[in-house]
Parts: C-alpha cells; structure tokens; sequence
C-alpha cells in the first residue's frame, strides 16, 4: 500500500545539522521545538536535550546509578550481532508492541512501507561502564601521560615514584575536571559524555544522525504510519524522543508499562509443549507453535490489548504507590545500583594500570647532577650547574594494586576518602573556600577514625557521608558545564 504524499510546505520541515552557521542552527532548532514538533499532536515523549537528561542515571535520590545486568533481557524483533538488550519488562513490553504493529500493517491498517513499518531494535542497552573505561583509557590516560607531561618536561623528570606519579595526576585532574572531563565512574555517568542506551529503559529502531532535523520532520514525522504509532505506543508504555523520533523510550510512570513490570492475570495457557513417547517408544512430536502464556491488560479502553506480561516478583505491589516518583524509586532501587560505592574501587584500578604503563614507556627518568656547593671553598664554581657532577639515573618501578589496600597499603582508607572528596569537588565544580575543605577532611577523617565497626563499615558509612552531605545529589545547576 503506497504511502500519500507528503507536505511540500518549506515551513514544515526544519534543515540544520550540526555544521551549519550557529545562527542558522539556532534559527531552525527553534521552530523545531515551539513550532513543528507540537504540532504534531504527540502528548507523550521524552526529551533528552531537556528535562529528561538524567533519566535512568541519576534516582530519585539524586544519586548517579548504572543499571544491574542480571536485569537485563535480549529482545524480539531486533537485529545485530549478539542481539539487542533491555530491562526485562521493557523487552517483554517491546515484544507486543511489535507484533501489534506487525498485526496491523497485515490487516492494512498501518501502511507496509516507512520506517515505522519494520519496528526491528537496532539499538538497546549499552554497557556503561565499557564507555567509561574507553574514555580513561582513550582519552584520560593519553592526555595525562602524553600531552600533559610531554609538555612538561620538568615535571615529568619529577616522577620517580607512585607517590610523585600521584601528585603531577592530582595537578593534571585540576586541568581536565573543569574542561569537563570526568574521571570517576559517577562524574562519567553524570557527564553527558554518556547515552540515554545506557539505561536500558531505551530502544532504536534506526541508526539514523542525531542533528539532522530535516530527517526527522521528513522520514519520520511526515510518514504516513507517524500519528498511529505513536499513540499505539503508550498502550504499551512507551513514548518517543521529542529529538529522535526513531527512538522508544519506556514510560515506566505510566499504568501501561507497570503492567509488564507487576504482570496481568495469565487466561491463556499453552498445553503441554513437551514431546511424548509412543507405545514403540517413538516421539509424537508437538505443535512447535504453540503460544505463550499470556493475559489482558487490566486498563479501561485497553482490555483487548495482548500483554505477555507475568510480572516480576519485585514490582509485585507498585499499584500501591501513590506518586510516579514513587515508582521511579522503586525501579532504580531493585534494577539499579549507585556508583558513588564503586568510584575509588575503579579509579585506583586504572591508576595502578596506568601508571604501570607509564612505567613500562619511560622505564628510566634522567635527573640534571646536583647542583654544586658554593659555599665549599674545596669545590670549583661552574657558572652552569648541570655541568657539574654525573647525571643521576632512575629507573622507575612498577606496582601492585595492593599497594591501595585498606589493610598494609601504602595508601590506605584516608588516602581513597580524601582522593574521592577532592575528585568529586572538582567534577561537580562545587566552589568551596579552602577552611571549609579542611573542616570537611577533618569531620570525616575523624568520623572514620571514631565511628564503631571494623574497618570496611567505617570506610563505607564515611564514604556515604561525604557522598550525600559533602557532595550531595545531582542538579541541573551543579552539571551546567556537562550540558
């Protein structure tokens, strides 16, 4: 079936891309957002450019979070090597709204061609943590060790040790931390160097550019399949990306999708799907199509809606909650997990790794001679004094991971709360004059020191203290230089 034509209005489309003349692209980027976007009628999406930046980073606390993988599910009707991957009920959601979309376009309800045809995930969750640990390794390390003290080369001669390794890092963080380069695993996921696929709440169904707005008004919003869609979506929980209209993103506010995440009465069962013997003991094969279990949706207006929805155990009693906010609490607390506990635990990691491979480079530092005495009437003055005496020769020394243990390491508990409490102060730019950083070292030094417990629970209610009172949550005013 033949799509209509669509508008040859030029005012209907807008055209910029991200290397046209700022004032074009602020121009078209306006009418965009105040003008052709809304009147396209769409009453449920997201906007990652705006108020929905931190969604599925940042909980309800105003902690940074990354999601837990044992609550990760591959998806139906995807494409790509390995699969494609979201939170279970958000997988389990996507599998009817695709099969409905498939239903309709066979009925000749939805026409069969445009990009909403196909409904194939070609993009869903990404790790992470694998970015950040391309950005340490790609970006980070090679800045510090070859850019920042390629440049400086006294400083570089100043390295003899991990210690001294330590200090020329601490003066390079200075640097990067307020150009907006992060270094812990929570300013990276705060940062928005990260990806709304990072949440496993999101789901694409093209690879197409993000700054081409002619492509979204043309390909996507003009398609004849657009309207229908879109508001088919929100029977399943999903609305799109005001910025990406190829993209889904789980409404987890929403009665729809809570419906996949508490489950719906099973009415339909399968029958026993297992082969089974003959009396000659051969095998009568079963139908290999028999179908899931599945129920209805318990929404007014929805009640003929598939859901193949059990439910899990742990959002079991959500319809008690009395607010969204509620519910996004309670998401981030079972399918979550904060990242502010794992940042020193990494950031050593990479230290110990980088600084072995600084090592492993630059296995010998070469020192300018002492200098001459002057005052020894025995010892001829030289007017250079790196004329005087042989040159002194270090070879630098590797290191184990070891030596930041809490138990018999050179840098122990103290050393990781105040690295984290500076780190921290530096990525959130929180402005502090220096007698109130000492006053914070020294409340929570003598909070580790007198705090009962053995030594992991000190360090960790310590840990916690400098994360919810010293630093605290997240806010659009403390992250402005990320956005």
């Amino acid at each position: 079936m033949q799509q209509p034509p669509k508008p040859t209005d030029a005012f209907l489309y807008a055209y910029t891309t991200n290397d046209k003349p700022t004032a074009f692209t602020w121009k078209n980027r306006l009418r965009y957002r105040e003008s052709i976007f809304p009147d396209m009628g769409v009453s449920a999406f997201f906007d990652f450019w705006g108020q929905d930046k931190f969604l599925g980073r940042v909980n309800t606390f105003g902690n940074p979070i990354f999601i837990n993988e044992s609550h990760l599910k591959q998806l139906r009707y995807a494409s790509g090597v390995g699969g494609v991957l979201a939170i279970n009920f958000v997988a389990d959601a996507w599998r009817d709204f695709a099969e409905k979309i498939q239903e309709l376009i066979r009925e000749g309800v939805l026409y069969d061609s445009g990009p909403y045809a196909a409904m194939t995930a070609v993009k869903g969750w990404r790790s992470v943590g694998n970015a950040y640990h391309r950005h340490l390794v790609e970006t980070i390390y090679p800045s510090f060790s070859r850019t920042y003290l390629g440049s400086l080369k006294r400083l570089s001669q100043s390295i003899t040790g991990i210690s001294s390794y330590l200090n020329a890092f601490t003066s390079f963080l200075e640097t990067v931390t307020s150009e907006g380069g992060p270094v812990t695993f929570s300013g990276y996921i705060e940062s928005m160097l990260t990806s709304p696929l990072n949440s496993g709440l999101v789901i694409e169904i093209s690879k197409d550019p993000h700054d081409n707005d002619f492509l979204k008004t043309s390909k996507y919003f003009y398609d004849a399949n657009f309207s229908l869609v879109v508001d088919l979506a929100t029977h399943y929980g999903f609305a799109i990306d005001k910025n990406a209209p190829w993209r889904f993103v789980a409404d987890v506010g929403s009665p729809a999708m809570q419906e996949y995440m508490k489950g719906v009465p099973i009415e339909v069962f399968p029958i026993d799907n297992r082969n089974e013997m003959g009396k000659c003991d051969d095998v009568i094969p079963t139908d290999p199509n028999v179908s899931e279990p599945y129920g209805f949706s318990q929404i007014r207006g929805l009640e003929d809606v598939v859901r193949h929805a059990a439910g899990y155990s742990q959002y079991s009693d959500i319809d008690q909650l009395t607010s969204e906010n509620l519910v996004y609490e309670v998401v981030y607390a079972e399918a979550f997990l904060e990242s502010w506990l794992l940042d020193m635990d990494y950031l050593v990691l990479y230290i110990t790794d980088f600084y072995n491979t600084y090592v492993s480079t630059y296995p010998i530092v070469r020192l300018p001679p002492d200098p001459p005495d002057f005052n020894d009437p025995f010892k001829e003055l030289v007017k250079n004094c790196e004329d005087y005496g042989n040159q002194r020769t270090i070879r630098r020394q590797q290191i184990l991971p070891s030596i930041f243990n809490s138990q018999g390491g050179t840098f122990r508990d103290k050393w990781n709360l105040k690295a984290y409490y500076s780190i921290r102060l530096l990525e959130r730019s929180l402005q502090k004059p220096s007698r109130r950083i000492l006053a914070d070292i020294r409340d929570f030094i003598n909070m580790y020191d007198y705090i009962t417990g053995n030594t992991d629970y000190r360090y960790l209610q310590t840990l916690k203290y400098i994360q919810d009172t010293l630093i605290g949550r997240v806010t659009a005013a403390a992250l402005t230089k990320f956005s």
